[in-house]
């Protein structure tokens, strides 16, 4: 079985971006999905620093929201965030603390290929889901021919062949085929859309794959706020360093982040329904 050796607690999950898309095609997508469910008890696995949930409750403020999460310093973090209430609580994905049939909603972004056992995680969220409701997954397939993380993991260059495992967690790099055939084992595929083509692929390598790795060479140990661009919290009495970096992350943000992210999201909507050289899957799945 695969270990993960990421550190969630140095590196909490989930933080709030020096910008946000309020309602990015992550965000639209899950919220297509429960459009016409109503008074919702939803779960987000993976919850992170809520950053995902906060986006979600800005649209539909009357849900109920769960989260869970394997880091602690993360879920710490979250109930201190005043912009989102809800019940988060330390657990892993393979073993649930709620009982059968209990949420209407379970979502999961960017989470599945951090969890040691797959097939475990995606039978508890079954078990969890009520016969009625929705399970909305996204997942990158790193391993899908042709795109350019499965190019890269094949090269030479160990810095960025084994970037996603070594700065994000990634255990598993599938292709669209095989995480289709995973989630079959368990739910009934409802919907599936595309996103990250070739055009984002490439922009996700230049200004977040590459930057990182020049920052962790030219910044050994740097917090990951820093190297994430992630907001830090309480922003009174830095020192002025810190007041330089804060600055240049924001400009970073809106002169480079900012216009690549609207590209991404234009590009998402035009190949929606366009599996060739899609790295991102949406998926909205029921009970068998």
């Amino acid at each position: 079985m695969t270990k993960n050796s990421f550190n969630y607690e140095d590196e909490p999950q989930g933080a709030e971006s020096f910008f946000e898309i309020s309602c990015d095609k992550r965000t639209r997508r899950f919220l297509d999905s429960i459009e016409n469910i109503k008074g919702l008890r939803i779960l987000e696995i993976g919850v992170g620093q809520g950053q995902f949930l906060k986006k979600v409750s800005q649209y539909r403020p009357e849900l109920k929201f769960h989260g869970v999460d394997i880091s602690a310093a993360a879920i710490e973090i979250l109930k201190r965030n005043t912009k989102i209430s809800g019940d988060f609580q330390v657990a892993e994905a393979e073993s649930l603390p709620f009982p059968d049939d209990y949420f209407d909603a379970v979502v999961m972004i960017d989470v599945l290929e951090h969890i040691i056992d797959p097939i475990k995680a995606l039978e508890e969220i079954n078990r969890v889901l009520n016969p009625k409701g929705i399970f909305h997954l996204y997942f990158p397939c790193e391993n899908e021919p042709y795109t350019f993380d499965s190019l890269l993991r094949s090269s030479r260059i160990s810095a960025l062949s084994n970037f996603t495992r070594d700065n994000f967690g990634h255990l598993h790099h599938l292709s669209q085929k095989e995480i289709k055939a995973a989630i079959s084992r368990v739910f009934e595929i409802k919907d599936l859309t595309y996103s990250t083509h070739w055009v984002s692929q490439m922009l996700h390598i230049s200004t977040l794959y590459i930057p990182k790795v020049l920052i962790a060479k030219l910044f050994p140990g740097a917090p990951w706020q820093f190297r994430d661009a992630s907001f830090s919290g309480e922003k009174k009495n830095l020192t002025i360093i810190q007041k330089y970096i804060y600055m240049a992350k924001w400009l970073w943000g809106a002169v480079v982040l900012l216009p690549t992210a609207l590209v991404y999201e234009l590009e998402a909507v035009i190949l929606k329904k366009v599996s060739l050289g899609a790295q991102g899957l949406h998926f909205t799945c029921i009970k068998k």
